[in-house]
């Protein structure tokens, strides 16, 4: 089941994931990739993404007004990746993250399948990676985590 699209949420820029992008790249050759940055506060009181590409990959970073709480920020967050997933008409996709804290936008998204790369302490991720259908402990081969993600889908009732 190739017919999804790869929706990578960071907590980090795009400059930041040169560990990343590689594999991130691999996958544009069977899937459409839309990465998620590190939210940005700006002075703009209309939410917004600025998008751009690298190569094949989308990049979207969140720009949002600084009078919003946690809370509201992870609301915006959740409302901007939905406009953005309408914007390209991805329908079928599987979410991957890169930290807990990319969770917060994501609880009402219904991705086929989530990855989480677990980089932080196992013991404050327990949830996630409880609710992972697939977790990344290492440097991951766009390869081995796709055959995971497709066992993992074949394995949905």
């Amino acid at each position: 089941m190739t017919g999804y699209d790869l929706l990578y949420i960071s907590r980090r820029g795009w400059d930041d994931l040169a560990d990343r992008r590689d594999v991130l790249a691999s996958a544009t050759t069977t899937h459409r990739v839309f990465v998620v940055e590190d939210t940005v506060v700006e002075s703009s009181d209309v939410p917004h993404f600025k998008l751009r590409r690298a190569g094949g990959v989308v990049i979207a970073s969140p720009a949002l007004p600084g009078d919003l709480t946690p809370t509201g920020q992870a609301a915006v967050r959740r409302a901007l990746i939905e406009q953005l997933l309408a914007l390209y008409d991805v329908d079928r996709f599987v979410v991957w993250l890169d930290s807990p804290d990319g969770a917060a936008g994501t609880h009402q998204l219904a991705p086929l399948a989530l990855i989480y790369e677990c980089t932080d302490d196992p013991l404050t991720s327990e949830a996630l990676i409880s609710a992972a259908d697939v977790l990344v402990l290492s440097e991951p081969r766009w390869s081995v985590v796709e055959q995971r993600v497709e066992t993992a889908l074949q394995l949905r009732p």
